[in-house]
Parts: structure tokens; C-alpha cells; sequence
């Protein structure tokens, strides 16, 4: 049934992609429609997936072409990893805090810190801890939108965690913020089934991404 469905999908030359960050983060909806608007004749079909495993059963399955995620998953052998852009964790603090105006902190410095962070982000936090052999962090999440946040942060009331680029269009001048230190790369990337052949509207589009975010200037 998959390779039937290929099969129909590859003479209407779509590309299904499906996009797990934020649509901000890296101006990824900027991309995606100036890339629409550059090549009117190719079909772009973008999806949201809330969570890595549902996203990457859809690839292999044949339901979409790219999933464009954070990579912090061991290497798969039936999957194609093409580097987008880095995107490191930041620490965000009140000013007031003691590790305030430190330029990076390591995991040890902040094991006793109260922190906020969305799911997915504690997932992988809490997965690399326990690789690194570190006691789990003290992570809770937040239901607020990142501005009221990092409003909180600024008064003294939270701390928090966030990648990089959720960061980029806010101002923080109301708060610290750290890199992140001692954990394995997690960068965007663009995820394909590695045994698939893509067609060239495909890689158009993947080359296209490729280009345009190694050209991205992060803000912070």
C-alpha cells in the first residue's frame, strides 16, 4: 500500500513536509513560503507533528518526504540527517540570581535549580542526563506563552530553559541568560528515509532549506 501511494505521489510531484519546532524559530515560515513563492510549480504540502515518534512512523511509512526536527535521537541506520542550522540550549535567570551574568553553565551548576521547560525540551534534557550520568534535573513545565515567561523570569519569579532560536525575537534585556554547557549537539536538521530515491522537486526543496538557513544569523 505504501509503495502504491509513492507511486501515485511521485507523478504529482508534492513535497510533504512536516515541521515539529515552532514555525518561528529560524523564520522557518518566511522560508517555506518565499520557497513556494519561487517555485510555483511545486507543490508544498506542510504538516505539524507534536512529537518526534509519530513524525518519524509517517516518514518511514511514505506518508511524508522531510521532517524537519531537532536531531538529539541516536543514529538511525534507515534514516538521511542533513544539518540545517546549530541551536544551542540557553539558561534564562533573573538578574538577581547568583549565576546571573555568567556566559555559560554547566549541567552540575544548575542540578539543584528549579526550571522550566516544555515537554519535548525535558525529554531530551532529562534523556541526556542520563547518559552523561548526571542526577535528573528540577524541570517543570510552563503553560504561559514564552513572553509571559521570560515577564516572570524578569520580576525573580522562575527560571527557565529555552533553545536558542524560541529566544530570538524577544528582548532580554530584563534578564540573564547563559549558554548551556557539557551536552551533545542539538541541531535542526532535515530527516528523509534513507533508502528512498527523492525526485528533484524534492531535492529543490531540501537544497533550498539547506542554503537558506546556513545563511541565517541567529540574534541573540
Amino acid at each position: 500500500m505504501a509503495s502504491v501511494e509513492l507511486m501515485l505521489r511521485a507523478l504529482n510531484c508534492p513535497v510533504y513536509c512536516s515541521v515539529i519546532p515552532a514555525w518561528s524559530i529560524f523564520n522557518l515560515r518566511e522560508y517555506l513560503t518565499s520557497f513556494i513563492d519561487k517555485h510555483p510549480n511545486i507543490k508544498l504540502i506542510t504538516t505539524r507533528h507534536s512529537d518526534v515518534a509519530s513524525a518519524l512512523y509517517a516518514l518511514l511509512s511514505g506518508k511524508l518526504d522531510f521532517v524537519i526536527m531537532r536531531e538529539f535521537l541516536p543514529s538511525q541506520h534507515n534514516l538521511e540527517v542533513t544539518f540545517l542550522s546549530q541551536d544551542n540550549m540557553i539558561v534564562v535567570l533573573p538578574k538577581s540570581h547568583p549565576l546571573a551574568g555568567k556566559g555559560n553553565i554547566n549541567l552540575s551548576e544548575i542540578k539543584d535549580v528549579t526550571l522550566m521547560a516544555r515537554p519535548l525540551l525535558q525529554e531530551i534534557l532529562l534523556s541526556f542526563c542520563k547518559n552523561l550520568g548526571y542526577c535528573a534535573l528540577k524541570l517543570v513545565e510552563y503553560d504561559d506563552r514564552r513572553e509571559a515567561v521570560l515577564a516572570r523570569i524578569a520580576f525573580g519569579n522562575g527560571n527557565a530553559i529555552f533553545y536558542e532560536s524560541d529566544l530570538a525575537p524577544y528582548n532580554l534585556s530584563d534578564v540573564s541568560i547563559s549558554r548551556l554547557d557539557g551536552l551533545p549537539p542539538t541541531p535542526l536538521v532535515i530527516v528523509s528515509a534513507k533508502d528512498r530515491r527523492i525526485t528533484d522537486y524534492q531535492r529543490k526543496f531540501k537544497d533550498y532549506l539547506v542554503d537558506a538557513l546556513s545563511k541565517h544569523k541567529m540574534k541573540i
